[in-house]
């Protein structure tokens, strides 16, 4: 019943995994009701987000305002947060609750299903970075602006947000010793302590960190063009100044929620573990916020959108 296969002869490796599905069965039998609890809010917030982003990316489509071609990314976005309640989130609390059942038999290979886990996430990110660029260039280069909203590169746009992330995920899932397998203490699919350790840097660093700076230095800086710009005309703000503060402000925020509700599960489970140990709630908090970030953050970004102007949308 080991996570994944090892040699025959590596017993020393195999123990360490038996001990480790011992101790994840110990904490599901003593943590049930709560692992129970888990499962139930999450799939509520998952349900609720799928709801939510669905109700946005409708508005997207049927409000006239918001029905055009720079948008693209934005309903795109959206689509990304539907999946992301519907299957990736709601998948995971579930295949938390099947790892505590010692009678269910789980296949070595069932951590696999966390490369689309990743890949969702993964798409997400880049697409939040490449919005951020479009939105960058449509306020510091606005001359420049018809390039990058063309609907050759915003395709091409889309293109790149997936191709980062399959990259990512295929090589994870071609590799010899399983990149993902169930760790302590509930049993959750993450990184296999005998799998490539330059890759899981380079999975991290591409496929979430390095984009999250370009989102955080590209909104930042919108944030403070615009209200450097507002401070320096000094006299009541023209209706398309207004709108422009408020955008700036609602995606600056939508960056602070997202660094908020995604971070605290990857810095955790990285620099701090044995906080699970201590305090399980722990475990489970991070991964509702999770959740939750999906749930809510395409709000603020489509009403940015609409107080978002582009001056030489055709």
């Amino acid at each position: 019943m080991g996570e994944f296969k090892l040699p025959s002869g590596n017993t020393t490796n195999r123990s360490f995994e038996l001990d480790n599905l011992e101790s994840i069965f110990r904490f599901h039998e003593k943590y049930r009701d709560l692992v129970i609890v888990y499962v139930v809010i999450c799939l509520f917030i998952c349900v609720f987000g799928a709801v939510s982003n669905s109700i946005c990316l409708i508005s997207i489509y049927l409000y006239p305002r918001l029905r055009h071609r720079g948008n693209i990314l934005v309903g795109h976005l959206v689509l990304l947060n539907v999946v992301l309640c519907s299957t990736v989130y709601s998948l995971s609390s579930v295949s938390l609750l099947l790892r505590g059942l010692r009678w269910l038999y789980l296949p070595p290979n069932f951590c696999n299903w966390v490369e689309y886990y990743y890949f969702c996430i993964h798409c997400l990110v880049w697409h939040e970075c490449f919005l951020a660029m479009n939105r960058f260039i449509a306020v510091m280069l606005p001359h420049h602006y018809n390039r990058i909203a063309s609907k050759r590169a915003i395709l091409l746009t889309i293109f790149l947000g997936y191709l980062v992330p399959f990259t990512l995920n295929v090589y994870a899932s071609s590799t010899t010793v399983p990149t993902f397998s169930a760790n302590p203490p509930f049993g959750g699919c993450l990184f296999n302590l005998h799998s490539n350790t330059i890759f899981q840097v380079i999975h991290g660093v591409l496929g979430v960190y390095i984009p999250m700076v370009v989102i955080g230095v590209a909104y930042s800086i919108v944030c403070i063009r615009v209200l450097v710009t507002k401070l320096y005309l000094k006299q009541k703000l023209t209706g398309s100044m207004k709108r422009r503060v408020i955008m700036a402000q609602m995606l600056f925020a939508a960056f602070l929620w997202f660094c908020l509700t995604y971070l605290p599960q990857p810095i955790l489970t990285t620099f701090f573990k044995s906080i699970y140990l201590r305090y399980p709630i722990s475990y489970f908090g991070v991964r509702w916020a999770l959740a939750f970030g999906s749930s809510t953050s395409s709000v603020s970004v489509v009403a940015s959108a609409d107080s978002f102007q582009y001056d030489r949308d055709p």
